[in-house]
């Protein structure tokens, strides 16, 4: 788990009880009643496991591991523990660097934001998977850093768009941290104050001004689009 991965960080308000308890739901989500929040269709969390087989994450003073595979021994398939325990906060300060965690301005782990680890899938997992499972077929392929480097890149690259449906945040930011360098390197950086007008003007010049006022009349109107309007629309702006 201290290998090649992915790491999300946010600044945001943290994983709440009912949060750390949704996490260990694998089969459910808490958010299911509240249909305007991220995550009331029960897919968020559980998407990671396209490229890990277990989900690390370190929030408001807690450190919790999501493992339904029972890659690691001896944890039982999950653990929410303090991370205010010496042995604990010294593994954390190994899958959760502080060089990692400062890139995020105001992520705090021990009070605010919460950070999310996930080991890249490798051979051997899908080894393992294929010997455990009944018709000898893994769950999910191999993650090769060749392959995160695709994914990384196509991420990065649909980030202003994606910023536009994320109402609740305002930057999103894409570091990379190669073997053997001192420090990540930013790839790249999307502020949602640039994304009409600006510096960096992100948004296609063919909306209409009325549907631009607001994120929320923005987002209302691109839902409203078909499939072939939102194509074009892109066009336009690439």
């Amino acid at each position: 788990i201290a290998g090649p991965a992915f790491v999300l960080i946010d600044n945001g308000r943290g994983f709440s009880e009912r949060e750390w308890t949704s996490l260990r739901a694998v089969n459910k989500s808490e958010k299911r009643s509240s249909p305007s929040e991220i995550g009331a269709f029960g897919m968020g969390s559980r998407s990671y496991f396209h490229y890990s087989d277990v989900t690390l994450v370190a929030s408001r003073g807690q450190y919790g591991g999501i493992d339904p595979l029972k890659v690691l021994p001896g944890r039982h398939g999950g653990w929410h523990v303090s991370l205010s325990e010496g042995e604990i906060r010294a593994e954390a300060d190994v899958l959760f660097s502080p060089t990692v965690a400062g890139l995020c301005e105001g992520f705090d782990r021990m009070q605010r934001g919460a950070l999310i680890r996930l080991p890249l899938r490798r051979e051997q997992d899908v080894l393992r998977e294929q010997e455990q499972s009944d018709d000898g077929q893994p769950l999910a392929p191999e993650i090769t850093v060749a392959r995160a480097e695709e994914l990384f890149a196509q991420w990065a690259e649909s980030a202003p768009r994606l910023l536009l449906f994320l109402t609740s945040m305002r930057r999103v930011s894409f570091y990379r941290w190669r073997s053997g360098a001192a420090q990540p390197e930013l790839v790249a950086d999307t502020n949602k104050k640039y994304l009409r007008g600006g510096p960096r003007p992100r948004l296609p010049p063919s909306l209409p001004d009325n549907v631009t006022r607001t994120y929320a009349t923005l987002r209302e109107h691109i839902v409203d689009l078909s499939t072939s309007a939102r194509a074009a629309l892109s066009a336009t702006q690439e």
